[in-house]
C-alpha cells in the first residue's frame, strides 16, 4: 500500500526538483526509499532519482542510477521511458556500441507497443552509428512491417535506405 508518509516525501522531493534544487530532491528521494522500501512510492522515487541527475546533467550519475531503475523494475511502464532516456543519453555521446551491447544483453528490451517502436528506431540508429548495417536494415525492416504509420516511418524508410545505400 501507499503510506501517507512516504507519498508526502515524495511530493516534496517532486517540489525540490522543479525549484531545480535537486540534491535536495534527491536526498528527499533516498530517505524516503530507506525508511519506506516496501511502499509503492519507492519506484517512483527511484525514477524520480534517476532522472534528477539527467535534468541537471551528471549523465553518469544517471546511467548508474538509470540502469539499476531499469534492473529492479524492468516490467514498469516507467522502465520503458527509463530504457528510452538511456538510450538517448548514450546516442548523444555516440556510444552507439554501449546501445548495442545492452539491446543484445536485453537492457532495452522494451514491455510497451507505444515505446518500441521509438525503442527500436534509436538501436537501429546506433547500428547505424557503427556502419553496421546488415542489423540496422533488419530492425528498420522490422519497424516497417509490424508497425503502421506511425511517429518513426519517415525517419525509418530513410535509414532504411541508407543502411541499404550504404551497403552498395
Amino acid at each position: 500500500g501507499m503510506d501517507l508518509a512516504s507519498l508526502s516525501l515524495y511530493r516534496i522531493g517532486q517540489c525540490y526538483s522543479r525549484m531545480k534544487n535537486y540534491n535536495v530532491a534527491r536526498i528527499t528521494y533516498k530517505n524516503l526509499m530507506m525508511l519506506y522500501p516496501k511502499d509503492e512510492t519507492v519506484k517512483e522515487a527511484s525514477y524520480s532519482l534517476a532522472i534528477s541527475f539527467l535534468l541537471e546533467e551528471k549523465m553518469d550519475d544517471f546511467k548508474k542510477t538509470g540502469y539499476k531503475y531499469i534492473s529492479d523494475y524492468s516490467d514498469e511502464s516507467l522502465g520503458d521511458n527509463m530504457r528510452l532516456a538511456m538510450i538517448d543519453v548514450l546516442l548523444k555521446e555516440k556510444k552507439f556500441s554501449d546501445v548495442v551491447e545492452d539491446y543484445k544483453k536485453g537492457v532495452f528490451k522494451f514491455k510497451t507497443k507505444e515505446i518500441e517502436e521509438e525503442g527500436l528506431f534509436k538501436v537501429g540508429l546506433a547500428y547505424y552509428g557503427m556502419a553496421a548495417y546488415d542489423p540496422a536494415v533488419k530492425i528498420f525492416e522490422y519497424i516497417t512491417t509490424r508497425f503502421e504509420k506511425r511517429a518513426t516511418t519517415g525517419w525509418t524508410q530513410f535509414y532504411l535506405a541508407n543502411s541499404n545505400y550504404n551497403q552498395g
